[in-house]
Order: C-alpha cells, then structure tokens, then sequence
C-alpha cells in the first residue's frame, strides 16, 4: 500500500507560493517542496502549538522560498491537510542566526506557524523567520484567496539564464550557418575548377589532332617522291647572283617539266 509522502500544503498568495510539506527537512525533501521540521508541532492547529516549516531559497531547479523576504506583516498564508483550511497571519518577522532557535518555542494557548528559509541570497549566513498566528478563516474569502496564488514569477537569475541561454543558440545557430555557406562555397569552387580542367584538356587533345594532320601530310609528301622513284624535281634555283636572285638573261625551268608525258 502506497503512503502519500505529503503532509500538507502551504499556500502564501502575497508572494504566488503553493507548494507541499513533506516529513523531514533533508536535502532530498526540500529539493521538492516544504519540509515539516522534526520534533515541533504538526501543521494541523490547536492551542499551544508551534508548528515549524522550511524551504530552500536559491534553488537552481525551482522557487521555493526565494521570495518570503517580501512577506509583510498583516499577509495571510494557508495551511491545508485532509480536506481542512487553517488560516494564519503574520505578526513577526526576524533575522537571526542559525543556532538562535529560542523564537521557535510553542506559546501557551498560541496557534503559530514560522516559516523559515535562508538569508540573505545566496550568502545564507541567517535564517529568516516569519511568523503567524492563527486567524478566523471565512471559507469563501480563503478560497478566493487561495486560487489568487498562482505559480511564482521567474525570478531575476532565472530570466538571465533564459536571455544566456537564447544567446548561446543564436551565436551557435550563426556558427553553423556560416560552415555551411563556406563547405557550399568551397564545393562550387572545387567543380568550376573541374569544369575548367576539362576544357583545358579537350583544347589540347584538339591541337594535338592538328599536329597529326600536318604530320599527315608532310608524309604524303615524302611518299609522292617515293611512289615516282625515277623521278627527281630539278633544282629550280638556276644561277643565282651574290644576293641570292636569279642571274639576268637565264630560264628558269619548270620544277614540274619532267613530269608531263613524253612521246616515244
């Protein structure tokens, strides 16, 4: 048989706390609530009872406690258990230090509760103690007053976190983007330049087709003269002066004379 480990629930609508109160005060318990601290009153009420609860202010996971500071004396909290409602007010306030517990004692014929948490923030040198008192409770104006504690606002240190953290995407978001339009710009680069390498080559396979035509042709040349081996051409450059130029007065044969047919 499952026991429920809640307790109670404290609801304080001055500061949008409504959480639950478990057994004990260890690090396990107040990490998800309100802790009944052993060995004072239980939160159920009576005469001459002092009923202690604690909770962590400065979690990194959730608000507790982090805004008691701004309870005022005259604000109401809640206390709810097997289907009742007490209300209580508070009537003091104090600062004080760890090992000073003499303000916890039970009062004759005083119904009290003290809240306790950690102070100040982050530091936690003290413990703040609010207090209050028992009060009569009109069942409508408590429950109007209950559904007004709605859950806490973000506080400061979680906003910064929030704002850290959408800044922490975005420049990651940008760095990414940016190794994204470099390896695209790089591949774009990478086949242009293959595009390129592969005109270059056709260029030069197409001279080099060039080349073996006129290869071609000087070895048509070279296989005219053997294909007529009793033929020679005549050296046609005759006599020349000292420049080179055909002498006055002299022929110039046909290179080509020796080639026309010949009578028999």
């Amino acid at each position: 048989m499952d026991i429920d480990p809640v307790m109670a629930r404290i609801v304080i609508p001055s500061i949008h706390v409504s959480l639950p109160v478990y057994h004990g005060t260890d690090s396990r318990t107040l990490a998800d609530g309100v802790g009944h601290l052993f060995g004072t009153s239980l939160p159920i009420g009576g005469p001459s009872t002092h009923a202690v609860l604690t909770g962590h202010t400065g979690l990194s996971t959730a608000t507790m406690f982090d805004n008691l500071t701004q309870v005022k004396k005259g604000d109401a909290f809640y206390v709810s258990y097997l289907g009742q409602t007490l209300k209580y007010e508070v009537v003091d306030i104090a600062v004080v230090k760890p090992e000073e517990t003499d303000s916890l004692r039970k009062v004759p014929g005083r119904d009290l509760i003290t809240l306790i948490t950690c102070t100040p923030y982050g530091v936690n040198s003290h413990r703040l103690l609010v207090t209050g008192e028992r009060v009569p409770m009109d069942p409508t104006a408590a429950a109007a007053e209950e559904a007004e504690a709605l859950p806490a606002p973000m506080q400061t240190w979680m906003k910064v976190i929030v704002v850290a953290v959408i800044i922490i995407l975005t420049v990651v978001a940008g760095i990414l983007g940016r190794l994204w339009w470099l390896r695209r710009c790089a591949r774009l680069a990478a086949r242009a330049e293959r595009t390129e390498d592969s005109e270059d080559t056709e260029d030069s396979a197409g001279i080099g087709v060039s080349h073996d035509a006129q290869d071609a042709d000087e070895a048509d040349d070279v296989g005219g003269a053997e294909r007529w081996p009793g033929r020679r051409l005549k050296d046609v450059s005759g006599p020349t002066g000292p420049d080179g130029s055909v002498a006055p007065g002299e022929r110039q044969d046909d290179p080509f004379s020796d080639l026309e047919p010949r009578e028999p």
